[in-house]
């Protein structure tokens, strides 16, 4: 990364004044002609492709869902981009940017728009919530939702940094501790008394929506892993007998957190119409 070299200065400024800064992708989405925080992206993934017919201006979020690899659901295409960028100069050109206004009171009709229609996908499990979070951000920071931004972030990267306690009431779960043993494989560890078990069972998840849809698409056992390495090591200690452990938890835990975030932002979603 280091050694990447930097999009030669004549080539960058044709491409950030052709598309005045803005995002191909908003604009064809949510007709969103505003100026964007972004990059340029390398429409081959080959950074070192400075081609201007291979560079493209698109917001951080945009940029970021291009150059993802994941399986959850179908990435936007180069053929596609360049369609979509193709259109945006066209716009840029007949100054369709110089007619965008802020509104100060009523949300525009277009935000409404892109209201019903999260709405309507947030309604539709064939959707990927990672993917009706980063619309709501996109909506939102057009709306200047400054409390709802915070949680979509979290919910978008995880919530590094905060405390168990500090967590959504929806991600404080609980799971099993299991052990193993020679003869009969795996068994649920029993606790002498309640508290010991609250105190052994608590797992509170703090991962991205991302990462947790992942780890559901990759599920094959009906259950997942907690990796905490410090609470097995203590509870391995203070077994009656030595033996191998394994926090476990249902993976209808994950589904009951990815449906809480679905229910959560339509809700949201939907006071907004």
């Amino acid at each position: 990364m280091a050694n990447r070299k930097k999009t030669p200065t004549p080539t960058e400024t044709s491409v950030l004044t052709k598309s005045a800064r803005r995002c191909p992708v908003c604009f064809h989405l949510f007709g969103d002609l505003e100026v964007k925080h972004g990059q340029i992206a390398h429409l081959d993934k080959n950074p070192a492709n400075f081609s201007e017919d291979n560079l493209a201006f698109m917001c951080l979020d945009h940029h970021s869902d291009f150059d993802s690899t994941t399986s959850q659901h179908k990435n936007f295409t180069r053929p596609e981009i360049v369609e979509l960028r193709r259109r945006l100069y066209e716009a840029i050109a007949q100054k369709q940017h110089h007619s965008v206004k802020i509104e100060t009171s009523a949300p525009p009709t277009d935000q409404l728009d892109d209201v019903t229609r999260l709405v309507d996908r947030a309604n539709s499990q064939d959707v990927a919530i990672s993917v009706l979070l980063r619309e709501a951000k996109v909506l939102a920071k057009k709306r200047g939702d400054t409390e709802i931004l915070d949680w979509l972030e979290k919910e978008l990267t995880g919530y590094q940094g905060v405390e168990s306690k500090d967590l959504p009431s929806y991600r404080q779960t609980r799971a099993e501790v299991y052990a193993f043993n020679p003869y009969h494989g795996w068994r649920p560890v029993l606790f002498a008394d309640e508290e010991t078990r609250m105190a052994y069972t608590y797992a509170p998840v703090g991962q991205s929506i991302g990462s947790i849809e992942e780890s559901l698409n990759n599920q094959t056992t009906g259950h997942f892993i907690f990796h905490s390495p410090e609470l097995i090591q203590h509870i391995e200690q203070n077994l009656d007998l030595p033996a191998k452990v394994q926090i476990r938890s249902s993976t209808t835990v994950l589904y009951n957190i990815v449906e809480a975030v679905r229910n959560q932002l339509h809700e949201w979603a939907s006071n907004l119409t």
